[in-house]
């Protein structure tokens, strides 16, 4: 017999199978089996060759345990790459058929893939788009090849007369094998099915000999075994159907006849069934007719050489995408392939954390398979990107071998390889996405050109997401907004957890606000609802949050708009060992004292948490040398002691170790700035930074003179700052001159500040520095617009002169809040002495500390369970309005009715005269009106009716809703006009229920009984009194003259700071540096409003002392010290003692129903230490009685009450001993349950309450120490 050469492009059928199995049923189903062929060293699949009749087959198995529909593409792409002249390909496998009323489907029979007027034969039933009108899947197989359906219907004719040669082909396929021939024969089992509701006894069980036969559908039995043969649709996905009922939905919803399934048991007569009749199928294919079929190299742009497996490397999607399927149905219509030869490009762009990435991986999801290669390129960076680009040539065919090192220029070749890749002729259904590029800036340093990242062919599609508008010059844009309002609730209501509420569900207010102050950022979003799931907050406490966070950042706005701007600071120390020196006087060394300025610099940076804030330290004269220059010479005793980067808390605490004294005041401090010049350039790589080098010294010391004007032109090519502060500097300016001065260190003096001056830097002595760190730092607050809408004059709907002007509104007057503290309690067992910076960080709190969270738990008082509370669930409770004594319910379908529908607009209502309004009627902060940005008709319009308001002396009164839904408020609109710039100014005004009316006699007359008015009078001040007071408060009056003779303010406006922001923000930053030191009292700038000036005292003393002369002032001698029960009762002006003449009689025991009160008459008739312990024990007693007596917490706030006023009675009686000789054992009685039970939570409120031991703060008379006092109620 002759024997025939074959090559890869004989073969014209593909065969793929799921498992070896079934891989070796196909085997045994072959006429003929072909030798091996030579594999390709990119196809990693292992084929069986053969033959039946004139086809030539490769039979090809998936890889073990890897049975996905993604497998299988991969394995059909690199058979079609290997055999480029196959025409058709068979997926041959078992599955699990669909019984129905219409299909009698049964285990053995077999199911072949038939079109229908929709899908191809199979349709992928869990991918596709969730829109509006319900699920629409698009995941299915192409239409079979016109060959093969002509062949099946060839078949179908010869089953109907003569039957199928199934069992005969198995039959043969048993001699071949016959090992296998056990594994191809019918399993004896009966096949039963169940109903779809019904649960069998047994999850795994495989033969359901325990399941209850009632349950069994009855079906009509089978004359003989033979499989069935039935044609319809095929159900597929990434996993198999094991839920009856899902099956059963399926088959309801898309008619399929076979699902994902498989059975053990069935699953070696299953393959042979299958099997054999895809050799039944293929000897009815002619030849003639399945050459007809086009092959992939008849179609270029599907050749797998341009084909890449799916896959997106660092892309990371999120767990549910919602919406935006208008956004994916646009993106198609113009990235879709198409054989035109043009190049698609579309360009993503809007806000950080509107989903832009994440829309594009949604968008390669979904047409993965309409695109032969998806390539995912990281674009943060030009060096990112290149990488990216790089990386991508291990993934295209054949190219692997082609990769050049991991170096600069192998990754630049790397990435000209998958460039000219794209750019090939026959590869244009590719798509590119270069997510991520946000520093566009093409000819500048500030970014790159991605341009230069394009194929140079024109073909493909590419899609890009970035931050920036201006890329949109690269191809179509695609503006990306929020998510609508459903897709909103839905991502919030997923991030937290929650079953999403129905459409007919009526909605919070609350959850209403915050998606629209959350805009529908899905980030925003995102982090909003897990931040409610992780701490068990609720909508209405998180909008609370939110709120103050909003407005915590809009007073801090500059901070916001810092975020954008880098720094590179690096502070270079002098730490010789003549800085050990105390020097002028003062009482610390040269180094600490240097230290508070550059101590104070770095902590202000630490607060701000930027991480584009970066600082280094370089120590100069250092006993040991640390530099990152090749050649240390000439660098001698200079080392950096922090690398360029964001400072933390543990690189304080790590600085503050190291940076001491040296023993050697050798170090060129030339050179350090040189190396400080190093650490910048390297770190920034010329990108846009604030470049600044501060040189603390104190001058001593050899300096180099080498090199000056090359380091002075450096500096300003690098636009680096220069700031060179000297401890002692002479400094003619700040006006200091050290005495005595020695000659070296003047020489250096005068060499830094000629430097300074060459590279336009700063040059002053350290006292101005330092003095200067009292000034309170100022941010400066960017404008975050509270309304943005229409001012409206008239109705423009109804009236045609009506006026609108558009207007945007911002905060004038906004209370600065100083930085907030967070909770931390000490760990049990740990180190009580740890400093409290440790707090400044989570993630850098110390192992000794743990944070706070708050938990909060509603109950309702309920007799029938323990304790007598139960607890509820935040969704059970209702909202109820206060009406009298009761609470008024009102439903959520109805609530409706309390809230006013409004919408957004400023409607200007009236006018009223300056000189009418009472400046008492201002509510709230101020506000300033301008028009809308670049809009000049708004402009213009804003600023005729400002100029009216100011020339006619007038206001207007208005009618503002700042966001739809919200409450109307009522507003005072002025005009402001100055040299260069108009606007209208804003306070609210009060409601007509907001105005408090109150009523106080004159204060200069006396009106008698009957009306008649009385100028002269004891309460009235007379005349000399009252021109005397006039006098003292024009004195008091905070002017002066200046040096000119005109008069200023003693204390203007921008002088005026918040003591307690700035205390706070100083102490914070002290303790940080310093654990263990008293924070420095606070700087006289903020201390100075605390009383009046010294020359307004002095100015107006004489005044003061004629008003006392005037008012007849005296001295109220002091208050006699003294027990309570030793004072004189306070007696009536008309002497009589009312005691006396009521003859009270001495109390002699209190009642339990009443004892407040007659505790405290008793004490008032007791006269000696015995009384007083006599009513005190019978208070003690009742007290304890309540407590056991109490059901539940009924008596709890009777206890409190009853305690506190115990309390302090013995306070003011002086006895606290007693109080405490009680409240010590009470406190034991309550946790040891020796008072009726658990009575946890009445201890609990006397901790609230603050009722526990009385301490010598409160009474001199108590041994009882603050410590021991604060313990006493903290311990449990």
């Amino acid at each position: 017999m002759a024997i025939t050469s074959r090559s890869h492009d004989d073969y014209t059928v593909g065969w793929i199978c799921a498992l070896p199995l079934r891989m070796v049923a196909a085997k045994a189903m072959l006429d003929e089996v072909h030798d091996d062929l030579p594999a390709s060293s990119s196809d990693h699949n292992t084929y069986v060759l053969g033959n039946i009749k004139e086809h030539n087959i490769v039979i090809a198995c998936l890889p073990i345990g890897d049975n996905g529909l993604v497998s299988a593409n991969t394995v059909a792409m690199h058979l079609l790459s290997s055999f480029p002249s196959i025409h058709f390909g068979l997926l041959v496998g078992i599955g699990g058929g669909v019984p129905s009323s219409l299909t009698d489907i049964r285990l053995g029979d077999v199911v072949v893939s038939k079109p229908t007027g929709i899908y191809g034969g199979v349709v992928q039933y869990d991918y596709g788009k969730a829109l509006s009108a319900g699920f629409q899947r698009t995941g299915m197989l192409n239409r079979p090849p016109q060959a093969l359906l002509t062949a099946l219907s060839k078949l179908q004719t010869y089953h109907l007369t003569d039957g199928s040669r199934i069992l005969d082909f198995i039959a043969e396929a048993e001699q071949k094998i016959p090992q296998y021939a056990s594994k191809f024969a019918r399993p004896p089992q009966e096949d039963l099915l169940y109903f779809s509701d019904y649960q069998h006894a047994d999850s795994d069980c495989t033969s359901c000999k325990a399941c209850d036969p009632t349950r069994v559908v009855p079906r009509s039995s089978r004359d003989n075994n033979e499989p069935v043969i039935h044609y319809g649709l095929i159900a597929s996905a990434n996993k198999l159907v094991r839920d009856s009922k899902l099956r059963d939905q399926l088959s309801r919803d898309l008619g399929v006849y076979c699902v994902d399934m498989e059975n053990n048991n069935w699953q070696g007569y299953a393959s042979a069934v299958a099997a054999a009749y895809a050799k039944e199928l293929l000897l009815y294919t002619t030849v003639r007719h399945s050459n007809q079929v086009q092959t992939v190299r008849d179609s270029p742009s599907n050749a797998p050489e341009y084909y890449v497996p799916f896959d997106l490397p660092g892309a990371l999607a999120v767990e549910d995408f919602l919406g935006r399927h208008d956004e994916l149905e646009r993106l198609w219509q113009h990235l879709q392939p198409e054989s035109k030869g043009y190049r698609k490009v579309a360009v993503l762009h809007g806000l950080g954390g509107i989903g832009k990435t994440q829309l594009a991986i949604r968008f390669a999801r979904e047409h993965k398979e309409d695109f032969t290669a998806i390539l995912w390129l990281s674009g943060n960076n030009r060096e990112t990107l290149l990488r990216s680009l790089s990386s991508a040539l291990s993934r295209i065919p054949g190219q692997c071998s082609k990769s050049a090192a991991i170096t600069d220029q192998g990754l630049k070749q790397n990435a000209e390889q998958v460039l000219r890749w794209l750019s090939s002729s026959g590869n244009s259904r590719w798509l590119v996405v270069l997510d991520n590029i946000d520093q566009y800036s093409p000819g500048t340093d500030d970014g790159y050109d991605i341009g230069n990242f394009f194929p140079t062919a024109d073909h493909g599609s590419i899609l890009i997401t970035s931050r920036l508008q201006s890329i949109t010059e690269l191809g179509r844009p695609f503006p990306l907004g929020g998510l609508d309002f459903d897709d909103a609730i839905s991502l919030l209501w997923q991030s937290r957890h929650l079953p999403i509420p129905g459409t007919s569900t009526k909605l919070d207010p609350d959850v209403v606000d915050l998606l629209n102050r959350l805009g529908g950022l899905p980030l925003a979003i995102t982090i909003a609802g897990s931040f409610m799931r992780e701490t068990g907050t609720d909508i209405s406490e998180y909008l609370k949050y939110y709120q103050t966070s909003w407005h915590d950042l809009q007073s801090d706005a500059s901070e916001v708009a810092a975020m954008a701007e880098k720094e590179a600071t690096v502070y270079i120390v002098d730490v010789g060992k003549s800085m050990k020196q105390h020097n002028n006087g003062r009482d610390i060394s040269d180094l600490d004292w240097a230290m508070r300025y550059v101590w104070d610099k770095i902590t202000t940076t630490v607060a701000t948490g930027r991480k584009t804030a970066t600082v280094g330290v370089v120590g100069l004269k250092t006993d040991g040398t640390k530099v990152p220059l090749e050649d240390e010479e000439g660098y001698e005793n200079i080392s950096v002691m922090q690398d360029l980067g964001q400072v933390l808390m543990p690189d304080i605490r790590r600085l503050r170790e190291e940076i001491k004294p040296s023993e050697t005041d050798e170090g060129d401090a030339i050179s350090s700035l040189v190396v400080a010049i190093q650490m910048i350039n390297v770190y920034t790589k010329k990108l846009k930074y604030k470049r600044k080098i501060y040189l603390v010294t104190n001058g001593k010391g050899a300096m180099s003179s080498d090199g000056l004007e090359d380091i002075a032109s450096k500096l300003k090519a690098d636009n680096i700052e220069l700031i060179v502060l000297g401890v002692d500097f002479d400094d003619p300016d700040y006006g200091f001159k050290e005495e005595d001065k020695d000659e070296g260190k003047a020489e250096n003096e005068s060499l830094l500040r000629g430097l300074v001056e060459d590279c336009d830097g700063v040059y002053g002595t350290l006292a101005q520095a330092i003095a200067e760190l009292d000034n309170p730092r100022v941010k400066v607050v960017r404008g975050i617009p509270s309304f943005r809408g229409d001012a409206r004059l008239g109705d423009p709907t109804q009236y045609d002169t009506a006026l609108r002007i558009q207007v945007e509104r911002y905060y004038r007057t906004y209370v600065a809040k100083p930085p907030s503290a967070s909770s931390f309690v000490i760990k049990t067992g740990g180190d009580a002495s740890q400093p409290p910076t440790q707090t400044l960080e989570d993630k850098d709190v110390d192992a000794n500390l743990t944070s706070v969270r708050s938990l909060r738990t509603y109950h309702v008082d309920d007799p029938t369970v323990a304790g007598g509370k139960r607890e509820l669930e935040r969704d059970e409770l209702a909202k109820g309005y206060e009406y009298g004594r009761t609470a008024v319910y009102i439903s959520e379908s109805d609530e409706n009715i309390t809230k006013l529908e409004t919408t957004a607009v400023l409607d200007l209502i009236g006018f009223i005269q300056a000189d009418h309004y009472d400046r008492f009627m201002n509510m709230s902060n101020s506000n300033v009106i301008i028009a809308q940005k670049t809009n000049d008709k708004a402009a213009l319009a804003l600023s005729s009716l400002i100029h009216a308001l100011f020339e006619l002396d007038c206001y207007a009164i208005a009618r503002l809703v700042i966001k739809d839904g919200k409450s109307p408020l009522i507003v005072l609109l002025a005009p402001s006009i100055e040299p260069d710039y108009e606007c209208l100014l804003d306070v609210q005004l009060p409601f007509f229920e907001d105005v408090r009316s109150y009523k106080f006699p004159p204060l200069d007359k006396v009106i008698t009984i009957s009306g008649k008015e009385v100028k002269e009078h004891r309460n009235l001040p007379s005349e000399d009194l009252v021109n005397a007071m006039s006098k003292y408060v024009d004195s008091m009056e905070l002017i002066d003259k200046d040096e000119e003779g005109e008069i200023v303010e003693t204390i203007p406006m921008e002088d005026n700071y918040s003591p307690l922001l700035h205390r706070i923000e100083q102490a914070v930053r002290w303790r940080a540096i310093h654990p263990d030191e008293p924070v420095p009292p606070p700087s006289e700038r903020l201390t100075r409003l605390s009383k009046p000036p010294k020359e307004v005292q002095e100015r107006a003393q004489k005044y003061l002392d004629r008003m006392i002369s005037a008012a007849d002032v005296k001295k109220v001698p002091p208050k006699a010290k003294g027990r309570k029960r030793n004072r004189d009762v306070d007696k009536p002006l008309s002497g009589l003692d009312i005691d006396e003449l009521l003859h009270r009689e001495k109390r002699a025991k209190i009642s339990p129903n009443n004892a407040i009160p007659e505790f405290k008459q008793m004490l008032a008739t007791v006269e000696t230490v015995e009384g007083i312990k006599d009513a005190t024990n019978q208070m003690q007693k009742i007290i304890e009685d309540h407590i056991r007596t109490s059901f539940g917490d009924s008596n709890y706030d009777r206890v409190v009450e009853e305690l506190g006023v115990l309390r302090e009675e013995l306070i003011d009686y002086e006895e606290p001993d007693l109080y405490n000789e009680f409240v010590r054992p009470l406190k034991e009685k309550i946790l040891k349950e020796k008072l009726g039970g658990d009575r946890q939570e009445l201890w609990w409120l006397i901790r609230r309450s603050k009722i526990g031991l009385i301490d010598k703060a409160a009474s001199d008379r108590s041994e009882v120490t603050e410590e021991e006092a604060k313990q006493f109620l903290s311990s449990k």
